[in-house]
């Protein structure tokens, strides 16, 4: 019977000292356990904190947008005052040697538009042509570069627009410089 209680001792011995190994490895998990509860919460609060950020993020984003359009609406209309005195002729032939861009346009109203207003040009100049756009047609005749015209009121451009119905078949056409 002594053999048989060494070996049951032995036996508790062992099984003691395994129930005392899952009890220190239940205590490391316990330990992991609540280190991970704490880097979830941890982590939980970043990301409140990151959806709060998102958010205000978004709503910036929101009013730059807004922003932005108001200000494109603004340089647009600034745009359009500033290009309302202005038109593009195209087609209007070359000067001749002595002939300067002005005395052309004045002979162009005059002439063939017949404006009997008195038109006063603040600026007039011929437009510069990229070489791609120098397009010769079959008669080997290079097209003239347009005329930009910017006049002094209003009255004047809505003269000359009536009258460009007079232009039809010369191939000289008149229209406003406005933006699309």
């Amino acid at each position: 019977m002594a053999v048989t209680q060494a070996k049951f001792d032995e036996g508790m011995k062992r099984l003691q000292a395994s129930l005392d190994k899952i009890l220190a490895e239940q205590k490391s998990f316990s330990v992991s356990i609540v280190a991970l509860q704490d880097e979830v919460r941890k982590i939980s609060a970043e990301n409140a904190n990151l959806q709060d950020e998102a958010k205000k993020l978004r709503n910036d984003l929101e009013q730059e947008k807004l922003r932005n359009n108001d200000l494109e609406s603004r340089l647009l209309e600034i745009e359009v005052r500033e290009r309302r005195l202005n038109l593009i002729v195209h087609g209007l032939p070359a000067e001749k040697h002595n002939q300067s861009v002005t005395s052309n346009v004045m002979s162009l109203l005059s002439d063939k538009l017949q404006v009997t207003e008195d038109i006063s040009l603040t600026k007039c100049y011929r437009l510069k042509r990229n070489s791609s756009s120098n397009i010769t047609s079959r008669k080997t005749s290079v097209r003239p570069a347009p005329v930009f015209i910017s006049l002094e009121t209003n009255r004047s451009i809505q003269s000359i627009l009536s009258e460009v119905n007079k232009l039809k078949g010369s191939g000289i056409r008149i229209c406003s410089d406005l933006p699309p």
